[in-house]
């Protein structure tokens, strides 16, 4: 243990709940002043809803312990009930009360009789249920008629439902409108924020004689809460965890890192990798990727976009002016009658001078733009059915269809062609074989 190493006077840390080692923060505290308030008034049943790690079975043992002197308390924690028989008997237990060889009826007087008998606890009953969702809601409520037993204006029973919030869930059902108007207070517990956290992790130091600002530092804290994000049974794991890694490894101060490799063997998670490289070994090339500009791939008009202007390769052959001539896309009519009328009609020497020189500037300007060729279209199937498969020169080929061997050009073996008959006869054994 970690415990004579850091000369602690406990384990400040424990994963259990543990009343000694409570610590007054929000919302665990003003959910305890809330249930104790409608207890203490008789006010009705209340309900503590809260996610898995926040505290709820911790705020439940302080009620326990709270009224343990004034009230006769029935605390049922992690019970797998399942019939109203089970759910009697186990209160009745909690009673010390008879609970065997009884039928359901006969248990339930017996538990009427008991409650309404005041001179051992005039204050009544108190019953904690810790992880109530996993009641049903007939379960839910042979509870609820529990607090039916009233004298002198209150009631024998106060109830306290602990539970995920898949309990108030069950209080959503129809079935359940009667409980919901019984309800004297709902209380919610949630994960812990940063300087919560931070205040809870010194309170437990305090506690046991440790000092928080030596053993862990800033950046220790806030690596801890990330990783745990506020939950406090996870604050207790890691932080139990991390000190029994820093005293075998006979560190005084955690840092970020150890909390790192604490969590990382706590959840049985791959040793994190650090960034930075080893001062013996040579540093490697590092490529570095800026942030990419979309305002150079911005098409929409009104916009200025950025052109690239890629020069031809040097392994690369300059076009000829026949294949720049094929790429050219082909000319529609109308293109096709105006380069008509150019021809009929040439244009004078000087304009067509002017024109060249214009040409030649735009060309050494503008970066010349590579066209697909232009291919053929395939022939269609009419005319694939039109034209023969077999060359028409050629009639000493065999042709075979559908297992038939037919001649070429209606001739046949007995026209003086002996070879036919040869290919035949090689054919067919090839076929049989």
């Amino acid at each position: 243990m970690y415990r004579d190493f850091f000369k602690f006077t406990d384990r400040p840390f424990r994963v259990a709940p543990d009343v000694d080692s409570y610590v007054a923060v929000e919302p665990t505290e003003g959910a305890r002043t809330s249930l104790v308030r409608a207890i203490e008034r008789c006010e009705g049943p209340g309900l503590l809803v809260g996610p898995t790690g926040c505290g709820k079975s911790l705020v439940c043992h302080l009620l326990a312990d709270h009224v343990r002197e004034t009230h006769q308390l029935v605390f049922l924690e992690s019970s797998q009930l399942c019939t109203r028989r089970a759910l009697l008997q186990h209160i009745l237990f909690e009673l010390d009360q008879p609970y065997q060889e009884s039928t359901e009826g006969a248990l339930r007087l017996a538990l009427r009789r008991h409650l309404q008998a005041t001179d051992e606890f005039p204050s009544g009953v108190v019953v904690i249920v810790d992880e109530a969702d996993r009641l049903s809601i007939p379960l839910l409520e042979e509870l609820r008629m529990l607090t039916n037993v009233v004298i002198d204006g209150r009631s024998r029973v106060q109830l306290v439902l602990s539970g995920s919030p898949r309990l108030e869930e069950h209080f959503n059902d129809p079935r359940m409108d009667s409980f919901n108007q019984r309800l004297a207070c709902r209380c919610y517990l949630r994960s812990l924020k940063r300087d919560e956290a931070i205040r809870y992790i010194q309170s437990q130091m305090e506690r046991v004689g440790g000092e928080t600002s030596e053993l862990f530092s800033p950046e220790a804290l806030i690596s801890l809460y990330e990783l745990t994000s506020g939950i406090p049974r996870l604050i207790n794991q890691l932080c139990d965890h991390a000190l029994l890694m820093a005293a075998e490894q006979q560190r005084r101060c955690l840092e970020a890192d150890d909390m790192q490799l604490a969590w990382a063997d706590l959840q049985q998670l791959p040793v994190p990798i650090s960034a930075q490289p080893d001062s013996g070994e040579s540093t490697q090339e590092v490529v570095e990727f800026g942030e990419l500009d979309d305002s150079s791939f911005d098409s929409t008009p009104g916009h200025e976009s950025t052109t690239i202007q890629f020069g031809s390769l040097d392994d690369e052959p300059e076009l000829s002016e026949s294949r720049i001539e094929t790429m050219q896309p082909a000319a529609g009519p109308e293109e096709e009658s105006s380069v008509d009328d150019s021809q009929q009609e040439p244009p004078p020497a000087a304009e067509l001078q002017g024109t060249e020189v214009a040409d030649e500037q735009e060309v050494a300007e503008q970066p010349v733009a590579w066209l697909p060729p232009a291919f053929a279209d395939p022939p269609s199937v009419e005319n694939q059915s039109a034209s023969s498969p077999l060359p028409a020169d050629d009639s000493d080929m065999i042709v075979v269809e559908n297992n038939q061997h037919l001649s070429v050009h209606g001739e046949s073996a007995e026209l003086g062609k002996p070879h036919l008959r040869l290919y035949r006869e090689l054919f067919d054994r090839l076929r049989q074989d």
